[in-house]
């Protein structure tokens, strides 16, 4: 990390974790005109950098994760699609065909009308968390270089489970970011 320093930085507050906070530094190296970002959780008294895995926010979820409605599961549900990532990045909800980051602004506009008359915000569809333990909701979400109409589970607990997707576009020209540990690109 030598060379970068702070170039700027964002603070949002996250009403399903008491009394935290997500803040998302940037870096920049002057030198090769790199930048990185790294996100971490944090409150009075402590901090929690996020490296892409579930597990992380799992046993975060023990102290701090309080899900009392709908509205607070979708946020969460966004939260954690944003910062989990598997093998081809993180799975992104999108709400807005402008959220996805295409490499080729000259895409078949077929395509492109396709996705936007797919993409909505999530929706709640069943389930209770006092008497199931959990919501289950339909969002759009980016993995990798494909959309999909997803159905999720979110479990009192903060686990997220996929139960149905189907594809809407794949083999989308996208910009990616490039992980490293806590590090990402931006794009």
């Amino acid at each position: 990390m030598d060379n970068y320093t702070g170039q700027s930085a964002r603070l949002l507050p996250l009403v399903f974790y008491q009394d935290c906070s997500l803040v998302d530094i940037q870096l920049y190296n002057p030198s090769n005109n790199n930048k990185l970002i790294f996100s971490a959780i944090f409150n009075d008294e402590y901090a929690l950098l996020l490296n892409g895995k579930s597990d992380t926010l799992y046993s975060l979820n023990r102290h701090v994760l309080s899900l009392d409605d709908s509205k607070s599961a979708i946020d969460y549900l966004r939260f954690f699609c944003s910062y989990v990532q598997s093998e081809y990045g993180p799975f992104q909800i999108i709400t807005h065909l402008d959220e996805i980051p295409f490499k080729d602004e000259g895409m078949d506009q077929n395509i492109r009308d396709t996705i936007k008359a797919s993409i909505h915000n999530p929706e709640y569809l069943e389930g209770s968390f006092e008497r199931d333990g959990w919501q289950a909701f339909k969002a759009c979400v980016l993995y990798g270089g494909a959309l999909f109409s997803s159905v999720m589970r979110v479990f009192s607990n903060g686990r997220v489970s996929l139960e149905e997707d189907r594809a809407i576009a794949d083999n989308l020209l996208l910009l990616q970011r490039q992980y490293h540990g806590i590090f990402r690109t931006p794009l």
